[in-house]
């Protein structure tokens, strides 16, 4: 006889052992990808530094304010019942991000920047299209948090610190982005 294991009994650890695991995951896609970005400059001519588009603060700056108040939504979630207004407020923001990253390509895209234009063009659509995926994803878990925080749940703040965890990453990660690509 086989057990089986309830979603609901996964012990909190087990919880966050994941949440490490995909962040990991993630770190060493990035990693993998900003070491050839930083090797192929060395590779000749045909590279072209791309400038810092004024929507790239913008972005950036949406971004950190979404970590904000997902901060301040996770606080709230561990003391109060419902969803917290930051939480709303943190999904919002993280739409308003990725509408700033294809407002970003489309100005990309009229200044002559396009996927196939060189090494430095191709590297920046790559590494911020997947980055904005995680973004998604992260949108995805946001929404699921949000619907499962309604009404009382005793495991209302194991899920946001979890959700809040990988927030938080994909700010951080964007930083990270940012400095590889325009440093």
């Amino acid at each position: 006889m086989t057990a089986t294991v309830s979603r609901r009994n996964t012990p909190d650890k087990a919880l966050f052992m994941g949440m490490w695991l995909v962040i990991a995951a993630s770190c060493m896609m990035f990693t993998g990808l900003t070491s050839a970005y930083v090797a192929s400059q060395g590779l000749g001519p045909a590279w072209e530094q791309l400038s810092i588009r004024p929507l790239v603060f913008i972005n950036t700056a949406i971004l950190l304010l979404s970590s904000a108040t997902m901060e301040h939504a996770r606080r709230r979630a561990a003391r109060e019942p419902g969803v917290p207004s930051g939480l709303l407020v943190t999904l919002t923001l993280g739409i308003l991000f990725l509408a700033g990253q294809i407002a970003l390509f489309r100005q990309m895209g009229r200044a002559g920047y396009y996927l196939n234009t060189g090494r430095q063009s191709s590297f920046f659509y790559v590494l911020t299209s997947l980055h904005g995926l995680h973004v998604m994803a992260g949108l995805v878990a946001l929404a699921w948090l949000a619907h499962r925080l309604r009404g009382s749940n005793p495991r209302r703040a194991v899920r946001t610190n979890i959700v809040s965890l990988f927030w938080h990453f994909m700010g951080c990660l964007w930083i990270w982005l940012l400095l590889v690509l325009y440093a």
